[in-house]
């Protein structure tokens, strides 16, 4: 709980021979919750993240005769992720068509192709834990205290507590990063196969085959300008500056 963490705040600031940060009285508002603005009890890793979720849908068909054989699937993937405004959607299409031309001439395509959509915070990303500055739940734990709530009762998102700006903390609010700017990447992958094979004797064959795959990402990343308030509407902190940049990479 977050008097909890006030209160060994208090003894670690003692001890490093400065003054306590939090009154009886305001420890006490965190305790029973009486000044939620300014003091709260905000589990951050609770708010941080979620239940993670995947969804998938297949469909498949297959037929022919005896001399034609196909077979097409679908599959399509809807995943949330365990951290806040993380997201997958998969879409993937699936051909295999084998032909026997006559006994001795076989002939044959596959296909193969999926559509993935990924979007994560653009603030502050969800799946590269070696950029700590840049990873959400580092984020997490490193810049954010419980005294802060998620939003105030006027709308805007928490950033500091009652007793800024002694000490001067702004906090890396989760929901704030989480729902701020852009950072949507698509990945598209094709695969083609065709091949034939002849048999000219029992025992003795010639095949060949063709093939042709392509991967592209692209990535479209925006951070706009904005502001950090307090509880009472006075900019805190703010960003003056936006920023917009689009990548494609084809493999």
């Amino acid at each position: 709980p977050s008097y909890d963490w006030a209160k060994v705040k208090n003894e670690w600031t003692v001890a490093d021979g400065g003054n306590p940060i939090y009154s009886n009285a305001q420890i006490q508002a965190m305790r029973d919750g009486s000044d939620p603005d300014h003091f709260a009890n905000t589990n951050w890793w609770d708010e941080a993240t979620q239940t993670g979720v995947l969804q998938t849908t297949s469909a498949q068909l297959t037929g022919g005769s005896e001399s034609i054989q196909y077979m097409i699937s679908g599959e399509y993937q809807d995943q949330t992720g365990i951290v806040v405004n993380t997201s997958a959607v998969r879409k993937a299409l699936r051909s295999n068509l084998d032909i026997d031309v006559n006994k001795k001439f076989k002939v044959g395509l596959n296909l193969y192709g999926y559509k993935k959509d990924i979007g994560q915070p653009a603030l502050y990303s969800a799946g590269n834990p070696s950029d700590f500055e840049r990873n959400l739940l580092y984020q997490v734990r490193r810049n954010t205290i419980p005294t802060v709530p998620v939003g105030y009762s006027n709308g805007e998102y928490g950033t500091v507590d009652g007793v800024h700006p002694n000490p001067n903390v702004i906090i890396s609010n989760p929901h704030w990063a989480a729902n701020t700017g852009l950072n949507e990447t698509k990945q598209y992958r094709t695969e083609g196969k065709l091949f034939a094979s002849y048999e000219f004797i029992p025992g003795l064959k010639w095949t060949s085959s063709l093939a042709q795959i392509h991967q592209e990402n692209t990535n479209t990343f925006f951070i706009p300008t904005y502001e950090h308030y307090d509880s009472e509407g006075n900019v805190v902190a703010l960003n003056v500056n936006n920023s917009l940049s689009n990548s494609n990479t084809v493999f």
